[in-house]
């Protein structure tokens, strides 16, 4: 459970209201829910940026910009306030934080595509003061979880009341927010005293470890990576962000945690004497760690089981410079499918499947006399706005049948330590983190080195000027400007530098990073260097997930022909698109969509075990297609045995009950409609045609070629759509009939037939 530090250095309000929001839908329903199910035992980590902030929140009344949006009447708010309302309270997951409340969904509908602050004026007056209201309170009531909106008989009926909110109604839900923050800590002490759960932290500002020792460690990964103008190497900073993480958790909860989360499981060698030094007993980082550190990979089947899972699921010891530490390494498959895959799936088939994936390995011949440790690690409340009712009919399913297994049991990490200790060590720790097993995340871009020597100049400057002036200093000055250092030395403000990730307010993040660093100085009455006031963040990211530019005319034989031939199409790239979370190694890698006069193309870049499978499974990779109230289901089978390009093709057409409302990902529910499906079996290089008829007697004549990528070519006249028509999409990988994976996760996508002279209008040089 982690937040960046959001707080204003200069004005000490919060810019941004993750804090309260996930607090108020996330944090405490995650463990009150276990009340229900006494036999799971889980651990919890808990990030000392984010319990500070909750703190001030409860203790000291802060609030954030959303907060004073949402507090006045409508009738006394200016239009910039008004503005600054549209452009913010609609930050919220559409299909299941919009979509399913009508007024809400009416009043996002209204904004349509108003972004720029012109636009938005031009809105505002399509709000009355009631709908503003009624937009103040849907906002931060669908932001408090289902469990307790149900709980709660005023929230229930605010529910069904929908629309025509009083200013007394707004300020009950907003008091339910200070009163679920109220209950976070006190609910996390309570069922650790109990024993259901073990709290850890993560030093304090959530730093990149191995990076403050030394940002030269980057280089172990990728030796050719581009460094800072002049390397970063302060373990004593990196000490000091593990001794305030533990002194600040123990005065929290009465305890000192055994364990530790490295901030994004970034370890080194360097690391483990600071962190055994300090008492901690534990970490915990990536399965590609482990590979890199022993030299061997974690080998996985197509479904994604371990095929050396002993090598995996237990725990090792790792040393440096005579202290070591004990550690586990995360299952990423596992922890994936519960953060990117499993919310698009039904509730009970998801459990299902997880559950079964475990007792399998339970039942592995190959396990030995002690229980395999199988360690499920992903961020703690980003994923849930994904799943239905914020995943609480998952998180049931999946507790009832954990309990019920007498197979598998839950357990907390240093109990299984105590019973199960390490027999085995790591030759040498490798510097990486949980994320491709290196920090590439965090140093090597442009606008990540430029950060890094923005924090280097100015802590130089600020601790020459404590050095020089000592005598004339306070202590709270000089805490202060320390503080605002670690606070500047959090992963975050990196996380969305670079072309990684983009939270659509990049500008944000970087002015807060440097209002930080500036504050370091003012505290000690220095003078801020004129570099802090220049910007980080380009103004515009490129884009990961753009649609097509311009007419492609590609050579449909299942490679790369030339390097322009999918130049103008659209791109969607998984491993960029994402914001907060970050997936796995993606099986599905890229995909392109276009189209010329006539046709819609897709290219899906996969991995080789895709395109080439060896195991005795059924491999497809499926383009499912939505539009004018019809859906598509489009199946490629991929053949093994040495005959990777030929292949088996199917379509089914179903008449859908209403646009846009794809059939669950993963899930066994069949839409409404009779299916007409049609198969080929095609060879010789994997080109030729299936021809098949629809409901309204409409040729489908698809081409697909499979090789290095997969090309697939689709007549609009065979989907029946005319021009300006929209298609909405998204591809999966099956195996045996099982959604193993989604592109993209979480959404679709969309292109739309092209109007004529479209080519005309995009003509670029």
């Amino acid at each position: 459970m982690h937040q960046p530090y959001y707080r204003d250095a200069v004005t000490g309000q919060y810019m941004m209201p993750w804090v309260r929001l996930h607090a108020a839908k996330d944090y405490v329903d995650m463990v009150m829910l276990l009340d229900d199910y006494p036999g799971i035992r889980m651990t919890v980590n808990l990030v000392p940026s984010l319990l500070e902030q909750v703190n001030d929140y409860v203790e000291h009344g802060a609030v954030d910009l959303v907060w004073e949006l949402s507090v006045p009447d409508p009738a006394t708010l200016n239009e910039k306030q008004k503005c600054l309302i549209l452009e913010n309270f609609f930050h919220a997951q559409f299909d299941n934080m919009i979509r399913p409340f009508p007024r809400y969904r009416e009043l996002y509908d209204r904004r349509g595509w108003a972004r720029s602050h012109e636009e938005l004026r031009q809105v505002v007056r399509l709000y009355s003061n009631q709908a503003f209201r009624d937009l103040q309170v849907w906002y931060n009531l669908v932001w408090i979880d289902p469990l307790f909106r149900r709980a709660d008989p005023e929230l229930n009926r605010l529910v069904q009341k929908g629309r025509g909110f009083t200013e007394k109604e707004k300020h009950y839900v907003l008091e339910k927010h200070r009163e679920l923050m109220r209950a976070m800590v006190p609910a996390y002490r309570e069922r650790m005293e109990r024993g259901q759960i073990e709290l850890t932290t993560t030093p304090f500002y959530h730093p990149i470890l191995p990076l403050l020792c030394n940002t030269d460690l980057a280089t172990v990964a990728r030796p050719e990576i581009a460094l800072p103008r002049r390397p970063f190497r302060h373990p004593e900073d990196a000490t000091e962000q593990v001794h305030r993480a533990l002194e600040y958790f123990e005065k929290l909860f009465g305890v000192r945690p055994r364990g530790m989360w490295p901030a994004e499981g970034s370890v080194a060698p360097d690391i483990i004497p600071i962190l055994a030094q300090a008492g901690v007993e534990w970490i915990a980082s990536d399965e590609e760690v482990l590979g890199k550190s022993l030299g061997t990979l974690i080998r996985r089947d197509l479904r994604g089981n371990v095929l050396n899972a002993d090598v995996l699921y237990r725990p090792y010891w790792v040393e440096h410079d005579g202290a070591r530490l004990k550690m586990l390494f995360r299952d990423h498959y596992l922890s994936d499918l519960i953060g990117f895959q499993y919310a698009g799936w039904d509730p009970e088939e998801a459990a299902e499947d997880f559950v079964g994936r475990l007792e399998a390995l339970a039942r592995s011949p190959n396990r030995g006399e002690e229980p395999w440790i199988v360690p499920v690690i992903l961020d703690g409340e980003n994923c849930w706005e994904h799943y239905e009712e914020d995943g609480l009919p998952f998180l049931r399913a999946l507790y009832e049948r954990l309990s019920d297994s007498t197979l598998v049991r839950t357990t907390c990490i240093s109990e299984y330590l105590d019973r199960f200790g390490p027999q085995h060590s790591v030759p040498r720790l490798f510097a990486g983190s949980w994320i491709n097993h290196d920090f590439r995340i965090w140093i090597g871009h442009e606008e990540d080195n430029r950060s890094w020597d923005y924090l280097h100049d100015v802590r130089d400057l600020v601790v020459q000027h404590i050095e020089q002036h000592r005598h004339e200093l306070t202590e709270d000055q000089i805490r202060e400007a320390w503080k605002r250092i670690y606070i500047a030395e959090g992963s975050d403000w990196n996380w969305w530098y670079g072309d990684d990730h983009s939270s659509g307010m990049d500008e944000l993040f970087d002015q807060l990073y440097r209002d930080h660093l500036a504050a370091a100085c003012l505290a000690v009455g220095l003078e801020p260097p004129a570099f802090v006031r220049i910007p980080i963040a380009r103004a515009a990211k490129p884009r990961h997930d753009y649609g097509p530019h311009g007419f492609i005319h590609p050579t449909l034989d299942g490679r790369l022909t030339h390097f322009y031939e999918w130049q103008g199409a659209g791109h969607y790239d998984p491993a960029l698109y994402s914001t907060a979370m970050h997936p796995g190694r993606c099986r599905l890698q890229h995909l392109f969509y276009g189209f010329d006069e006539k046709h819609f193309y897709f290219r899906i870049d996969a991995d080789p075990t895709v395109l080439h499978p060896t195991e005795p499974s059924r491999v497809e990779v499926v383009v499912h297609l939505f539009a004018q109230n019809k859906a598509w289901r489009f199946a490629m089978e991929l053949e093994r045995n040495g005959h990777p390009r030929s292949y088996t093709l199917s379509a089914s057409f179903r008449r859908k009950p209403g646009y846009g409302e794809p059939s669950a990902v993963g899930s066994k529910k069949k839409s409404k409609g009779q299916a007409v499906p049609a198969s080929s079996n095609m060879g010789n290089g994997g080109n030729g045609t299936l021809s098949v008829q629809n409901e309204s007697s409409e040729q489908v004549v698809p081409r697909v070629a499979v090789g290095e990528i997969i090309e697939l070519e689709l007549p609009f006249a065979a989907l029946g759509l005319k021009p300006d028509d929209e298609l909405v999409f998204y591809v999966t990988l099956e195996i045996d009939g099982r959604e193993v994976e989604r592109l993209p996760s979480h959404t679709q996508l969309a292109m739309y037939v092209p109007a004529e002279h479209f080519e005309y209008m995009h003509w670029t040089v």
